[in-house]
Parts: C-alpha cells; structure tokens; sequence
C-alpha cells in the first residue's frame, strides 16, 4: 500500500499545470453499457482515482460503476444538478487533469481541497474514499 502511494505521489508530481474544468458530453456504450462520455477526457467514460483505477458513470442513475469488481454502487451517485458526486460523506467533483504524457484525463477529485480521490475496496468490496494530499493539474477543454 505504502509504495502504491509513493508511486502515484511521483506521477503525480510530474503532472503540468494548465487549469480548468470538465464537462459531460454525450452518452457512449461501452461494452454494452451505458456510461457518461466526458468532454475532453482523453480515455472517453473511463475516470481515474488517484491510483490510476478506472471508474466511470451510468447514463440512466449517474452512480458509479467500478471496473475492478464489475459492478454500479447506487451510493455512489452524480447529484441532481449533475455537477457534484456524494458519497460516505464527501462531496467530488470530476475535473480534467493534465497527464505526464500531454493527454487530458478526467479524474475524481475533493470538491474542498481539489485534492485527489482514491478508490479503494474494504474488505467486504464496498468502495472507500480517501482524499490524497496530492493535487491534480487542471486542463482546459
């Protein structure tokens, strides 16, 4: 676990700053699921955590879809006003962060802080937040 951190603490760092926001962008169907494509995103519906984790949002409830166990956690949800995401008590957003590689990606991250999420499973599989000390470079779409 400790060298999970310290890995992405490294990637991160290497992020340039560039600014800005996300936005959601027209539905796409991945896999046979129905998922919100994010406008600028470079991995399309795919949204990262602070360990690179994939995670995304289903057009019809807006909740969480996790690509590591396969399943929608309806807790986990965009709110009505589509711009925030609640859940155990934190309130996130979703912003576009400039990758090491050049490329916009969209990520979770605190609504307070602008601090980085990380997804993690506890040991019954439930998604757990964590809010990182690391802070995200924004891109501009």
């Amino acid at each position: 676990m400790r060298t999970r951190h310290w890995l992405a603490a490294v990637m991160l760092a290497l992020l340039m700053s560039c600014g800005g926001s996300t936005s959601v962008g027209v539905n796409v169907d991945s896999g046979g699921l129905r998922l919100i494509l994010w406008t600028g995103n470079f991995y399309g519906e795919r949204i990262l955590d602070a360990d690179n984790q994939g995670f995304a949002f289903f057009i019809d409830t807006g909740c969480l879809y996790n690509y590591q166990t396969g399943r929608q956690n309806t807790s986990f949800c965009i709110t009505s006003g589509g711009s925030l995401i609640q859940y155990q008590g934190f309130v996130l957003r979703i912003a576009n962060i400039r990758l090491t590689n050049g490329v916009c990606a969209s990520a979770l991250v605190d609504e307070t802080t602008a601090r980085f999420i990380d997804i993690a499973l506890d040991r019954w599989g439930r998604e757990v937040v964590f809010i990182t000390s690391l802070q995200p470079a924004l891109c501009i779409v």
